[in-house]
Parts: C-alpha cells; sequence; structure tokens
C-alpha cells in the first residue's frame, strides 16, 4: 500500500508560548491537487557501469513534446517529480558521448518509477570540424560544390563533398588530426583552393573562399555510382571522364567515388563527353 498528502503542508506562524498560556491555533489545509503525478528516479551510466555525472536527462511526452530535464549528481542519479500520470519517452547525453535512445516508460499515480540509461563515449568526439562560407564579392554562393583533401606530404587525399547552402555554408565534421585543403568549384565562376591548414584536438577551423565569375561559364558534371542490384551507392569507385570529338574517346580526367558514392568533375569546357567507372578488387 502507498501513501500520499491529500492535503498540502501547511504551517502556522511562529507561536511564543509563555508559562501557563493557552495557545490556539487553527491550520486551514489546501488540497492537494498534485495527486494524479509520479517520480522517477535513476541513473545513468557507461556499458561498463560507470555512473557519468553531470549528464542531462530529457523527458518528453510520447510524441516527441518537450516536457522537462534534469542534471545527473556526482554519481549518475537524477529526480524527476510532479511528473503527471501517463506515457514518456526518456533519454540522456553529455558532451562527448552519445546521445541514448529513447525509453518508453510509464508514470504511474503517487508511484516511484526507477530507470537506468545507458550512454557511451562518441569515439568522434575529439575529432576535427572544417567549416566556411563560399561568397563572390560580399554574396553568399548556394549550391558551390566544396572538395575536402587531406594534404600528406605531396599526396592529396580525397576526403569528400559538402554542397553550400543558401547562405553558403558548408561543413566537413569527424576529421582526424591532420593537414587538409578545400578546391571549390561552381558553374560560372572560376575554381579556387585554399591553402593547406593543420587542425588537431578537437579543433573547429573555419576556411572561407572567394569565387571569381568566369565569363567562359564552363560546366559540371557530377553524379552518383550505385550497385544495379542493390541501388547501394558504391565508395571509392573510379570514375574517368572522357571527351568525344569526332567519335574519338579521349581520357582527360580521372576521380573517386566518396563514401556517398558520389563524385564531381568541375571546370569542364562546352563539347561532348562520356563517364565510365568501375571497382578494383584485389585477391593475394
Amino acid at each position: 500500500m502507498t501513501s500520499y498528502d491529500k492535503y498540502q503542508i501547511a504551517h502556522s506562524k511562529e507561536i511564543i508560548s509563555e508559562g501557563a498560556q493557552e495557545n490556539h491555533i487553527d491550520i486551514f489545509l489546501v488540497e492537494n491537487t498534485n495527486i494524479n503525478v509520479g517520480v522517477i528516479t535513476g541513473t545513468v551510466l557507461t556499458s561498463t557501469g560507470e555512473p557519468v555525472s553531470n549528464a542531462t536527462v530529457k523527458l518528453t511526452t510520447a510524441d516527441f513534446k518537450d516536457y522537462t530535464h534534469a542534471t545527473t549528481n556526482v554519481v549518475g542519479k537524477f529526480t524527476l517529480t510532479s511528473i503527471p500520470i501517463g506515457s514518456y519517452l526518456i533519454s540522456a547525453t553529455k558532451e562527448d558521448y552519445t546521445l541514448s535512445n529513447p525509453i518508453s516508460i510509464t508514470v504511474r499515480k503517487n508511484k516511484k518509477t526507477d530507470i537506468d540509461i545507458i550512454i557511451d563515449f562518441d569515439p568522434d568526439s575529439n575529432k576535427n570540424i572544417i567549416f566556411g562560407i563560399i561568397k563572390s564579392d560580399i554574396a553568399p554562393i548556394e549550391s558551390a560544390f566544396v572538395q575536402l583533401y587531406k594534404v600528406e606530404g605531396t599526396e592529396e587525399i580525397y576526403m569528400g563533398m559538402s554542397v553550400t547552402n543558401e547562405s553558403g555554408q558548408y561543413l566537413f565534421i569527424n576529421l582526424d588530426d591532420g593537414s587538409y585543403l578545400t578546391k571549390v568549384t561552381k558553374i560560372g565562376y572560376f575554381d579556387t583552393h585554399s591553402l593547406p591548414t593543420a587542425i588537431a584536438g578537437k579543433e573547429y577551423v573555419p576556411i572561407d573562399l572567394l569565387l571569381i565569375p568566369d565569363p567562359a561559364n564552363n560546366g559540371v558534371i557530377f553524379g552518383t555510382i550505385s550497385d544495379s542490384d542493390t541501388k547501394e551507392p558504391i565508395n571509392n569507385a573510379v570514375v574517368a571522364l572522357y571527351s568525344i570529338e569526332d567519335s574519338i574517346e579521349t581520357l582527360i580526367h580521372i576521380t573517386k567515388t566518396n563514401l556517398d558514392g558520389k563524385y564531381l568533375f568541375g571546370n569542364i569546357p562546352s563539347g561532348k563527353y562520356r563517364i565510365k567507372s568501375t571497382v578494383q578488387a584485389y585477391e593475394d
């Protein structure tokens, strides 16, 4: 059997009693309207059972509307009080940790519900970010292709591609320590690139670039290489660009697809072209 406060706790004014004096004290109790509520308590832990302090615990309604939150103490404990009865979703996170999957939880009248939430250190939390804005004079350029390369000695290793938004912004995340440069292509502009920039130790580094209009207005050829059966994009596929003149094909550029199977050839003069692609496999 559980108990609850039918009335809110009330108190009298300070009483000064002297000698055999009689003190008549009346107290009027106000009915407790918060009786259809419960309490959620719990602990945020790593998968190895270590408590996580200063983690944020988020409670939402069953349809993901924000309701309330709490912060864990030094031993990973948290308490959410006066929660109306019903069904909720609860999750937890902390800087440098992954966000837990939402857990379904039911709050019952005048009951305490206890739950453990598991979060783990994010292996990418100490990685770096490169971001920036691509502009022409002072106006941002939308839909510019920004390619990222890692510089190792004299070699430039293709790492990925981003397309700028309406504000000219691009972003590359989860980058290992090292030296990087960006190359930018946009129809109607001259190609440009940044100088190599060294990043390390969870740095967020801006690289803004200015594009100059190209009166020749060369084009761009881009697309996705996919498996014909599974329709899944193919990473690291070799993509070759051929020019066609008098029915003769001439190889002019080679690149490889990114993790999403995408490729890009920029600054393409007017003319006829053909794309060819394959994936090379090796056996011992």
